[in-house]
């Protein structure tokens, strides 16, 4: 199966420098994306049209479109104690696996806080991201009715 439109991708996404070195350690994002209906910009899923799982697509990016990529949402209890959240903060939260990664508040909602990974370690901005393909599948009823994959927590 190809990467499609209506398809639902799993993605593991990273960021790298001008010299094609990773980003936050090296630190892969994960995200599920409905093609042609969700939330993936349509520079990058142009490059992913046609494309087969297990595939890696290195697309150049530049400061201007990386607010562009998806939402990550955090609990407000992952907020490092001490810290009042608001719009426009950067700070490093705690994953699943214990790693830290850096992300940008651009809202808040009650007890749920919506950012964007930051596309940089300090003082360097990403000029890539690369994205591996990791599985494809046809979107379920629900989803394409809903028009957004259910995605990945």
């Amino acid at each position: 199966m190809t990467v499609q439109e209506n398809t639902v991708v799993k993605l593991n996404y990273r960021y790298l420098n001008s010299q094609g070195h990773p980003l936050h350690r090296g630190r892969s994002f994960s995200l599920n994306v409905l093609v042609g209906r969700d939330c993936l910009p349509p520079f990058i899923e142009k490059q992913l049209m046609g494309k087969s799982s297990g595939e890696v697509v290195k697309v150049p990016i530049s400061t201007e479109v990386t607010s562009s990529f998806p939402t990550v949402i955090v609990h407000i209890d992952d907020i490092p104690g001490g810290i009042e959240p608001y719009p426009g903060l950067v700070l490093s939260v705690l994953d699943d696996a214990g790693a830290t990664s850096p992300i940008r508040i651009i809202r808040i909602d009650g007890d749920r806080i919506y950012a964007h990974p930051v596309q940089g370690d300090p003082g360097e901005d990403a000029a890539f991201v690369e994205i591996k393909i990791e599985s494809i599948r046809w979107a379920s009823v629900e989803e394409f009715l809903e028009g957004r994959a259910k995605h990945v927590h």
